[in-house]
C-alpha cells in the first residue's frame, strides 16, 4: 500500500496489522504468546524468596506487570468479540468497531481465549497475590526499614485488579484494593520531582521509593473503580463495616486484610456513610449529627468547611473513598509519647505501647491525641493551679461548704452519735486530731446514720525557690453501725476533682485497704480491736493528668476510663480486680458506669452501675447490676467482652451492700473475710434469692 501523505495518518488503513502487533499475535497464535507469558509468571512465583527486597524482586515484579498488561490486550479482544462491537466512534473502548479485530461470529476463538485468560487469572489471583500479600505483611512489620518495599507490594497488588470488572470483586478483593490505595496515599510521595531529577542524572540508578509502575497508570486504576466501590459500600452495609475495619488495620500497621498482628485487639467498629458527604465513612459512634452539620451562629464558610472536614471531636477517623485516604484529626502519625507510657492510667485503660497517635487538638492546658486505628483517645491535662476551690462541688468554705465547725461538745441531738465513732480514732491518729473539721451536708439519726465532714490540710513543701504552699481537702466519712471512719483525699484529675481513699479505721468493713502504716485501734462500740491502715497527713499536689477515652461500643457511646484509685472505697476491691470501668458520656444509655472483664474467663459478665438521687433529693444512690453475656457468632469478637451482647434470657443480679445492713449474715462474713473481698448478689425479680 502507498504510504500516508501526512503524519499522523488520518487512518490505520495503510497498516498490515491495523489493531497493533500484540493484538495480531494474540489472534493468530494465542498459544505461543499466552503459554510463554504463563510460564514466565510461574517462574516468577517460583523465584520468590519469601521476603521483599531480595535480589530477584525487580525481575519478579517486572513479570507481574508484563502479565497484567498482556491480560489487558487479551480482555480487550474477548470483550470485543463477546459484545460484537458496533459503535463507530473513538473513545468507546472495546465497544468501538475496530478494523482487524473479529466480532461475534468468532465463537470458537472466544472460547479458546476465555479459557487461556482463566488460566492466567488463576496464577495472578492465587500464586502472585499470595506472594505480594506476604511481602506487604512482612514489610509492614519492619516499616522503619522496608516501607518502600511495602509500598511497591501494595502498588502491584492494586495493579492486579486493573482488568477486574468491579462487579466481579468480592469483599476481600475490595478490602485489598482499597487498603492498597489508601496505604500508598499515606506512605508514598507521588510524582516526586527529586526522584525524576535523580533518574535523569543517573540513568542506571533506581530510586529507593520507585514503585515500578507508572503513577499515572495507578491513578487511572484507582479512579476507574472509585465510584463503584463507594456504591457497593453504601448498598452492602453489613459487609461494608468488615471491609472498612480491614482497611483501617492495614493502613495503621495493625495487621493485614486477613489477620491482626499478635497482641492487637479487633474493635469490630460499625461504619456509616456521612450524610451529605457520599463516599466518606466514619465510625457509627461519634458520627456527625444534623445539629453538627448545621452552621453555627456567626460561623463563616471557611470555619464551617474545616469543621465538616475534620468531623466531630468524638469521631476517631474517616475513610474517604473519594480521595482514597484515611483521615485523622491531626497532621500525620507519631509514636506514642513518653508521658502516656509512664502513666498508670494509660497502662490500666489501654496498655499497648507500640501504637501511633496524631494530634487532635492542642490548647493552653490540654494535649488531645487520637490513637490511630484503635478508636481510643488520650488527653494530657496540665495541673490546675487554681486549687480545689475552683470546683463548686468540692467541699470548702469558698465552695459552698458549711462553716460550722465540728466539736464533740457542740452537737445537735441527731449528731451526738458522732463522737462515739470518731473520737477513739482521733485519739490514736494525730494528724486527724489536728485537722479542723467542718460539717458537710445533713447528718441523719438512727442505727444506719452516716455523716461527712471536711477539713483542709495546708502546708509548705520544698526548699528555697521551689518552696510552695499545698492545700489538700480531706473528707471524713463516718458510719454509725458498723462503726467506721474513712478519710478521702480530694484529688484533681483532668480539671475535675475526685475522692481517693487514704485512710480506713477498720479494714474489715472497708471496701479497700489503703496503703500506709497499720495501727491497732480499740472500738468501744464494737468492743473489739480493729486494724486501721493508711495515712491522713499526706499532701496531694496537682499533677499532670492522663485520661483515656474510647468510642468502641455503639450502645454506650464515647466512654472515659475510670482509674482504679478513683473507685477504691466506693466499690469492693473484688470488683475492681476483675473489671475495668468506663463512664459513658452518652445520654439515655441506662448506666453511668460499665465494667468489662479484664481477663479471659468461662462465664463472662458485665457490670452496669446506675446512679440516681433519692426521692428526698439528698443522697445519690448507686445500683450495681451484673449481667450475663452471650457469646457472639462472630469469632473476631471473642475475648472482646465489651462487644458481647447481654443474655436477655437470664435475669441480672443486684449487688447487696451488706455494710449498710449489718445483720447476722454480714457479721458472719466479716469474721471470714474483709468486705473488700465479699460480694453478695441477689437475683433481680419477684423471687429474689441471695
Amino acid at each position: 500500500q502507498d504510504p500516508p501523505k501526512t503524519v499522523p495518518a488520518p487512518s490505520r488503513a495503510h497498516l498490515k496489522t491495523p489493531a497493533g502487533l500484540l493484538f495480531n499475535e494474540l489472534l493468530k497464535c494465542p498459544d505461543v504468546v499466552l503459554n510463554a507469558v504463563l510460564a514466565m509468571l510461574q517462574v516468577a512465583v517460583e523465584k520468590d524468596s519469601g521476603r521483599p527486597g531480595s535480589a530477584n524482586e525487580g525481575l519478579i515484579l517486572f513479570l507481574v506487570r508484563f502479565s497484567v498488561r498482556v491480560e489487558s490486550y487479551l480482555l480487550f479482544i474477548i470483550e470485543h468479540i463477546r459484545r460484537d462491537a458496533y459503535l463507530e466512534r473513538a473513545g468507546a473502548a472495546y465497544e468501538a468497531k475496530i478494523r482487524g479485530l473479529p466480532g461475534h461470529s468468532e465463537q470458537a476463538l472466544l472460547v479458546d481465549l476465555q479459557e487461556k485468560h482463566k488460566n492466567l487469572r488463576e496464577v495472578l489471583e492465587e500464586g502472585v497475590m499470595t506472594m505480594l500479600f506476604d511481602w506487604a505483611r512482612l514489610a509492614a512489620r519492619k516499616k522503619d526499614k522496608l516501607l518502600n518495599e511495602c509500598c511497591r507490594a501494595h502498588a502491584h497488588m492494586a495493579i492486579l485488579y486493573k482488568n477486574t470488572p468491579p462487579g466481579k470483586m468480592a469483599s476481600r478483593d475490595i478490602s485489598i484494593f482499597l487498603s492498597s490505595q489508601i496505604f500508598l496515599n499515606m506512605n508514598h510521595r507521588w510524582f516526586n520531582q527529586k526522584r525524576s531529577d535523580s533518574k535523569k542524572k543517573k540513568k542506571n540508578i533506581v530510586p529507593d521509593d520507585w514503585l515500578g509502575i507508572s503513577e499515572f497508570e495507578l491513578y487511572d486504576t484507582f479512579e476507574a473503580k472509585r465510584s463503584w466501590i463507594a456504591k457497593w459500600l453504601r448498598e452492602n452495609k453489613e459487609n461494608a463495616s468488615e471491609v472498612l475495619n480491614c482497611v483501617e488495620r492495614v493502613v495503621t500497621f495493625r495487621g493485614s486484610v486477613d489477620h491482626l498482628n499478635p497482641g492487637e485487639l479487633d474493635h469490630d467498629v460499625q461504619w456509616v456513610e456521612v450524610d451529605d458527604v457520599p463516599g466518606n465513612f466514619v465510625p457509627k459512634v461519634g458520627a456527625p449529627t444534623e445539629a453538627w452539620r448545621t452552621a453555627r451562629k456567626d460561623e463563616d464558610f471557611h470555619s464551617w468547611l474545616l469543621r465538616m472536614t475534620l468531623g466531630p471531636p468524638a469521631c476517631s477517623g474517616i475513610i474517604s473513598v473519594n480521595i482514597g485516604r484515611y483521615i485523622t484529626k491531626g497532621e500525620g502519625m507519631q509514636l506514642l509519647p513518653d508521658w502516656a507510657l509512664d502513666s498508670a492510667e494509660y497502662i490500666e485503660g489501654f496498655g499497648q505501647p507500640n501504637v501511633h497517635v496524631s494530634d487532635k487538638e492542642i490548647t493552653a492546658n490540654r494535649y488531645w491525641k487520637e490513637i490511630i486505628g484503635h478508636h481510643h483517645d488520650i488527653m494530657l491535662w496540665c495541673p490546675d493551679v487554681r486549687g480545689p476551690e475552683a470546683d463548686a462541688g468540692v467541699g470548702g468554705t469558698a465552695a459552698g461548704g458549711s462553716k460550722r465547725r465540728y466539736h464533740p461538745s457542740g452537737l445537735q441531738d441527731s449528731e451526738k452519735w458522732m463522737p462515739e465513732v470518731l473520737e477513739p480514732v482521733r485519739a490514736r491518729v494525730q494528724a486527724l486530731a489536728q485537722l479542723d473539721l467542718f460539717f458537710k451536708g445533713e447528718v441523719s439519726d438512727g442505727p444506719d446514720a452516716q455523716a461527712v465532714l471536711y477539713g483542709v490540710l495546708d502546708s509548705e513543701v520544698g526548699e528555697g525557690k521551689s518552696r510552695k504552699r499545698v492545700r489538700t481537702i480531706k473528707e471524713v466519712f463516718m458510719q454509725r453501725q458498723p462503726p467506721l471512719v474513712e478519710v478521702y483525699d480530694v484529688r484533681e484529675y483532668g480539671r475535675q476533682f475526685y475522692r481517693c481513699l487514704a485512710f480506713s479505721s477498720d479494714t474489715k468493713w472497708s471496701f479497700h485497704a489503703p496503703q500506709g502504716s497499720e495501727k491497732m485501734l480499740f472500738s468501744p462500740l464494737a468492743n473489739s480491736w480493729v486494724l486501721a491502715t493508711g495515712s491522713v497527713d499526706q499532701l496531694v499536689e496537682s499533677t499532670f493528668s492522663v485520661m483515656v477515652y474510647r468510642a468502641v461500643v455503639e450502645r454506650f457511646g464515647r466512654q472515659m476510663y475510670m482509674p482504679t484509685w478513683m473507685l477504691q472505697g466506693l466499690l469492693p476491691d473484688a470488683l475492681l480486680e476483675r473489671y475495668s470501668f468506663w463512664r459513658s458520656e452518652k445520654e439515655g444509655v441506662g448506666a453511668m458506669l460499665v465494667g468489662d472483664e479484664i481477663e479471659q474467663c468461662d462465664a463472662p459478665k458485665r457490670i452496669r452501675i446506675t446512679i440516681q438521687r433519692d426521692k428526698e433529693g439528698g443522697k445519690y444512690l448507686a445500683t450495681v447490676e451484673r449481667f450475663s453475656l452471650k457469646e457472639p457468632k462472630d469469632k473476631s469478637k471473642k475475648g472482646r467482652y465489651c462487644l458481647w451482647p447481654e443474655d436477655t434470657a437470664k435475669e441480672p443480679e443486684v449487688l447487696i451492700n451488706l455494710r449498710n445492713n449489718p445483720g447476722d449474715l454480714a457479721m458472719l462474713l466479716a469474721r471470714v473475710e474483709n468486705f473488700s473481698q465479699v460480694l453478695a448478689w441477689a437475683e433481680k425479680g419477684p423471687t429474689a434469692a441471695l
